[in-house]
């Protein structure tokens, strides 16, 4: 039970991390409306570098909410659902914890 706990505050905090900086969150938001993406699609919407994209997907990527699917020569990145559904199931848990004492 407790490795349980562990496991889910590690979820929850990596997804916290992740998520904690504006440009991963508007990426996020980007690519769930477009189902999947390449960076140079994100870059016509978002004003920033290649590498600093690319940086902020590799975060995204390494915590295990983005995907990667190698299409040719195109990388497409889109959302790891499961990832997705596991930490809102865990952040709700741990929500209604606080709230409920």
């Amino acid at each position: 039970m407790e490795e349980n706990k562990n496991e889910q505050a590690e979820l929850i905090s990596n997804f916290c991390k992740a998520l904690s900086n504006p440009i991963r969150v508007e990426i996020l938001q980007l690519i769930a409306q477009n189902k999947k993406m390449m960076v140079q699609e994100m870059i016509a919407v978002i004003p920033l570098a290649q590498s600093t994209i690319s940086e902020h997907l590799r975060i995204l990527k390494n915590n295990q909410i983005l995907k990667v699917e190698n299409i040719g020569t195109k990388s497409y990145y889109a959302i790891k659902t499961k990832t997705i559904e596991k930490s809102e199931k865990s952040l709700k848990k741990l929500l209604k914890s606080i709230l409920n004492g």
